[in-house]
């Protein structure tokens, strides 16, 4: 964990639980793209950058979950970087109780106040400001959380923050969260996400999927669509479980959209 990894001249990731992508501008002079899930992480990074020589400029958030900017205090504190992303993210970024309060619907009692959703507090700046590095662009992602964003670097080397999720995390936690079914299932029918391994090699594209364990090898060799199709019935059936609820009240006899019948309750 946390090995720094060449994928194209000047773009990298670090290999960590969300993967962080480092854009290098100059010889000494990096953006990030997220900054890992806590100060543990920020440390880390920190030392990976100070090995090669590196002066961090300015993080991307994708989104502000907390594994996606739990190290921006720490790199903030001590590096002076900027911290850029969307004004809705922003408003988390900057006053992280907002996350789990909106999950939970009110003032989140003691368990639901943990750094998995409540990273420490960091300064931003909405990114339509940011004077990113000639070439870098980033672009909307909806779904998975308020106003998510993906990145391109000069090398073409896609970053898709959480807009898909390898199986391993399916699996581990069988459902996902998304803020917005109709986007998700919006997002994951983009082009560039659904695109095959065989497409990115003929157009040089990468993909960096940033919740994959995997390395950068078996990352280029993931078929980003099926992926992709692999994300989709999770989404659906999130879609349809409210769907489903409201259908089977009104009579235990009648079809609910997945077309399965509410059993009786025994008398």
């Amino acid at each position: 964990m946390y090995e720094l990894v060449q994928v194209a001249e000047n773009t990298y990731y670090i290999n960590a639980p969300s993967k962080i992508g480092v854009y290098r501008v100059s010889d000494d002079d990096v953006w990030l793209i997220d900054s890992g899930n806590d100060k543990d992480a920020g440390r880390k990074i920190q030392k990976i950058l100070d090995a090669q020589g590196w002066k961090l400029t300015a993080i991307i958030n994708t989104h502000s979950n907390a594994d996606h900017d739990g190290g921006n205090t720490l790199l903030q504190n001590r590096l002076n970087c900027a911290v850029y992303t969307t004004p809705m993210e922003l408003a988390i970024v900057e006053h992280p109780m907002l996350e789990p309060s909106f999950l939970y619907g009110g003032y989140p009692f003691k368990k639901l106040r943990n750094k998995f959703l409540m990273a420490t507090p960091s300064k931003g700046q909405d990114i339509a400001d940011a004077p990113l590095p000639a070439g870098m662009e980033y672009f909307r992602l909806p779904g998975h959380f308020w106003d998510m964003i993906g990145v391109k670097t000069p090398d073409d080397v896609y970053f898709m923050a959480d807009c898909v999720f390898g199986e391993n995390i399916l699996e581990k936690y069988h459902i996902s969260f998304f803020y917005d079914i109709a986007a998700q299932l919006e997002t994951l029918n983009m082009p560039c996400v659904k695109v095959s391994y065989r497409e990115v090699n003929e157009i040089h594209v990468r993909m960096v999927p940033m919740k994959l364990p995997e390395s950068a090898d078996a990352i280029w060799s993931t078929n980003i669509r099926k992926m992709a199709m692999t994300n989709v019935p999770i989404a659906a059936i999130t879609w349809l479980m409210p769907r489903r609820t409201a259908a089977c009240r009104c009579s235990c006899q009648r079809e609910c959209p997945t077309g399965t019948r509410r059993r009786k309750s025994p008398s």
